[in-house]
């Protein structure tokens, strides 16, 4: 992958100084957006802080990206996002101590919007009410959620719009504002003419995503960020303002890598798992909290995903294509694109009760034992909402598979 990139910042109408701070390096694949808090010269320190330790460890963090391929090899890209967030976690601590000793009445700390791209993985490092943005074909999807008091007041669905305005910008969390941060990751797989907006809230206050998407559409990167900035300060222009672009250009060697191992992409999953019951309830931005730990898998016809009496580790979801279920050699049932199976798997170490054989072509998506319980140990809302909707259709299926057993006994 060829990685260029446009930054711009503005302090805005309303104030003399700038919190907000950028930094990009594109042979490193480095990209970073940070919103300063905390007033005087704190609030730009903080941010500093973040993009002063990026470029520190940009080469260190590059070198191992590209030592392995993260698109295809799970552990790797788990072995990514741990050394990634560690650099993070440092800035973090170092914030965290430096406002500590200057003993300011408000606490020295940061958004961040922290991208590594190496080939077509990115791995996006988010903390915060600033955004990151996919911009793909024409269509622009968001793909980070602001960590507000107002955020979370919603999610316990509580509607006072005057107290959801209060609370809009106070952060939930922020780089310094404690010793240690819970940081969102998100993993994309890029494609080529991808474009990844960072942004601060200076601008989405002013615009929304269907609105910056126009603005992507209509104008080249040398002009976009000068008139999404313009026209932030046109309807008011309070708080500083600070947009990067990186856009995605894929060369022949990443594109011949990719012809030889099709996969569905990062959306294509997203898209795929919102039409599954098991995620019901989660929004697009919890479900590419996911991708970092779903696999994929392909069969042809006729092949044995596993038989009678295995020990699974998976959950199952097909992508594409059709699979049936036996017991001995009786069909009891078959799953479609958009369904999943083994989903007793993730809840138990007996040996299964029926065969999976694919009756075309198959494409499936998988989450292991291991990494869901990853997931719901490290996002408990999620977490939460998973485990419940998992035990919704546990149940659903030990009665189907009960009746469909004792139909085969009786036959």
């Amino acid at each position: 992958m060829l990685n260029s990139a446009w930054a711009i910042t503005d302090p805005g109408l309303k104030r003399t100084n700038n919190e907000d701070c950028f930094y990009f390096n594109e042979e490193c694949g480095i990209f970073l957006v940070a919103d300063g808090v905390g007033g005087g010269d704190d609030g730009e320190l903080a941010s500093q802080m973040i993009a002063d330790g990026l470029a520190a460890a940009a080469v260190r963090l590059s070198n191992f990206a590209a030592s392995d391929d993260p698109i295809n090899n799970h552990k790797h890209r788990e072995e990514v996002f741990a050394k990634f967030f560690a650099v993070i976690q440092k800035i973090n601590r170092d914030v965290y101590e430096l406002g500590r000793a200057k003993d300011s009445p408000a606490p020295m700390a940061s958004t961040c919007e922290a991208i590594l791209v190496s080939g077509a993985a990115a791995f996006v490092a988010h903390v915060g009410d600033s955004r990151v943005y996919l911009i793909r074909e024409d269509e622009i999807y968001r793909i980070t959620e602001d960590h507000t008091f107002s955020e979370e007041l919603k999610a316990q669905n509580i509607s006072n719009k005057k107290m959801l305005s209060k609370y809009q910008h106070v952060l939930s969390r922020s780089i310094g504002g404690k010793p240690q941060v819970e940081i969102d990751s998100i993993f994309l797989d890029l494609q080529d003419d991808d474009r990844l907006f960072l942004c601060s809230d200076g601008i989405t206050d002013y615009l929304s995503g269907p609105e910056i998407g126009q603005f992507f559409a209509k104008y080249d990167e040398e002009i976009l960020l000068q008139n999404l900035i313009n026209c932030a300060k046109e309807r008011g222009g309070a708080d500083n303002l600070t947009g990067l672009v990186l856009r995605v250009q894929d060369d022949d060697l990443s594109r011949s890598l990719r012809l030889e191992r099709p996969r569905l992409d990062t959306m294509g999953q997203a898209s795929l798992l919102e039409q599954v019951g098991l995620f019901k309830g989660l929004n697009t931005q919890h479900i590419l909290k996911l991708m970092r730990i779903i696999g994929q898998e392909t069969y042809l016809p006729g092949e044995t995903i596993f038989s009678e009496g295995d020990v699974l580790d998976s959950l199952y979801m097909v992508a594409s294509g059709e699979v049936d279920l036996l017991v001995g050699h009786t069909v009891v049932g078959t799953v479609n694109s958009g369904a999943h199976f083994g989903e007793l798997a993730l809840v138990t170490d007996d040996p299964s009760a029926f065969a999976a054989r694919c009756e075309t072509d198959v494409r499936l998506l998988t989450i292991s034992e291991a990494r869901f319980r990853q997931i719901v140990v490290s996002e408990s809302e999620i977490g939460a909402r998973l485990l419940w909707n998992l035990l919704k259709s546990s149940a659903r299926e030990i009665s189907r598979l009960s009746k469909d057993l004792a139909r085969v006994k009786n036959a």
